[in-house]
């Protein structure tokens, strides 16, 4: 949509264009706050399975004890088992929470490029009220 080839009063539509600007950068603030959360999230998930991989080795080192009784191997492998599985469930959800920051970081690059060219119209609306004042 070419606002120039329409018969408007160049002020208004040069405020228009302005407000276009301001909401296309609040977007791209708002974009940049949720790619700050998704990181956020990315190392929390990092932190977790850290934890759970020095969780799991503790739990498989003391499986190899032989003085264990059967009921408590039976408890370390349920654990074990419980610590892959949230393992597992931790790694799933930093894939996704990767595939929607780069959705983010998309969104952003849209976002500027939208900024830019309303920036180049606007430049282009004051050069026009420039050479054909009221």
């Amino acid at each position: 949509m070419n606002r120039m080839n329409r018969p408007v009063d160049v002020a208004r539509e040069f405020e228009a264009v302005e407000r276009d600007i301001a909401k296309t950068t609040s977007d791209i603030d708002k974009v940049e706050k949720e790619i700050e959360k998704k990181q956020a999230r990315q190392d929390d998930l990092v932190s977790r399975v850290e934890k759970i991989r020095q969780d799991l080795s503790d739990v498989q080192a003391q499986l190899l004890k032989p003085a264990l009784n059967e009921e408590d191997k039976a408890r370390r492998r349920l654990l074990e088992q419980q610590l892959c599985d949230e393992r597992q469930f931790c790694r799933d959800e930093l894939v996704a929470a990767r595939s929607e920051k780069e959705q983010l970081r998309n969104k952003k690059e849209q976002l500027r490029n939208k900024e830019a060219q309303l920036r180049k119209e606007k430049e282009q609306l004051r050069l026009l009220e420039q050479a054909h004042p009221n």
